[in-house]
């Protein structure tokens, strides 16, 4: 999947029109899978396997942002960056509009797996938003949640206090 260069919505990758706004399309651009593999073996070295006596969650169970948070790799020192880049480009995926993506007031809590800060970015109608409280998990087991857009305000909150 990608996203449609006029209206952002999402839309197959080989798409040379876009299903909603009829716009042409760039040519899909074939994945270097070098890259790909050493992106992998990174992140495997950075975050290092999550011990055997770890449980995933249930299938079909809706864990919280929190319970997903404690059994995230704990990194520390310079790990602490790594979390950032990762997060940063995860929470990147879930906006309408990734390039006007703008951050304030980020942290890595320390030991933690997760970024918390501020994001702003263009909606589906090229508005900014506004910022909005986000916490990102570096993993992709982990969620985004945005508050008030992917999670609501009063569970945001509680998750807010508890993690960042």
């Amino acid at each position: 999947m990608k996203r449609c260069v006029k209206c952002a919505e999402k839309i197959q990758s080989a798409a040379e029109v876009c299903r909603f706004c009829q716009a042409p399309q760039p040519p899909a651009k074939k994945g270097n899978f070098a890259l790909i593999g050493i992106a992998a073996i990174i992140g495997v070295i950075a975050f290092g396997k999550i011990s055997s006596g770890d449980k995933a969650p249930e299938e079909g169970a809706t864990a919280s942002i929190a319970a997903t948070a404690s059994a995230a790799p704990k990194p520390s020192g310079p790990s602490a960056y790594k979390v950032e880049i990762m997060a940063l480009q995860r929470l990147k995926d879930s906006l309408k509009d990734p390039d006007s993506m703008t951050t304030r007031n980020i942290s890595v809590p320390v030991g933690a797996g997760y970024l918390c800060g501020e994001v702003n970015s263009r909606n589906g109608f090229g508005g900014m938003t506004g910022y909005k409280r986000f916490i990102a998990g570096a993993a992709s087991t982990m969620p985004v949640a945005i508050d008030g857009e992917t999670m609501e305000s009063l569970e945001f909150q509680k998750s807010w206090q508890d993690l960042c």
